[in-house]
């Protein structure tokens, strides 16, 4: 729905998901404000994935923005990017975790409702969530969640590899 309200073509490309969640973070680490600590780790043997790059971004972007909000006393924003199995290949974890206020399990049970928030009026649409949800299952991923009250919540995006290169990323030959 937001894609076609914004005239926006998806445009999914096989991309290395660590380059772009290092070179994505560092961007937005000023947006978190001088008490969000931010600690980024990218594992090794990372398998490509076939997804938006700016939609991507998108994902990477509300989690963060829902971190910082959870901390409003500051805190540690992680991101951890490893390797996993995935269904039945090689695929990648996202995982975004802050030490922030947690969520109740009614809370849990609604969060990818579209218009469902919890901040005061004007301070949120309750797009967010409802957005990285459906921009990480049109990629063929899943997100999860895990939070406890006090402790803070941590967001697991799974993605799959992308098992071969799309023809249109590749660079043309031409016969001669």
């Amino acid at each position: 729905l937001l894609a076609f309200a914004r005239r926006r073509v998806v445009a999914p490309k096989v991309v290395d998901v660590g380059e772009l969640v290092g070179g994505f973070m560092r961007l937005i680490d000023p947006l978190l404000g001088s008490t969000v600590r931010l600690n980024v780790r990218v594992g090794t043997g990372l398998p490509d994935v076939r997804i938006d790059p700016a939609q991507f971004e998108q994902v990477l972007m509300n989690l963060a923005v829902n971190a910082r909000d959870a901390m409003p006393a500051g805190g540690e924003l992680g991101v951890d990017v490893v390797r996993t199995r995935y269904k039945t290949g090689a695929g990648v974890r996202i995982s975004v975790r802050d030490s922030g206020t947690g969520m109740s399990p009614e809370v849990i049970a609604r969060i990818w409702e579209p218009f469902f928030t919890t901040k005061p009026q004007g301070k949120g649409t309750g797009l967010g969530l409802a957005t990285v949800h459906g921009i990480v299952h049109q990629a063929g991923g899943e997100i999860t969640v895990e939070s406890t009250l006090g402790v803070g919540t941590t967001f697991h995006v799974l993605l799959p590899g992308a098992d071969e290169a799309d023809p249109a990323d590749a660079p043309s030959a031409s016969a001669g």
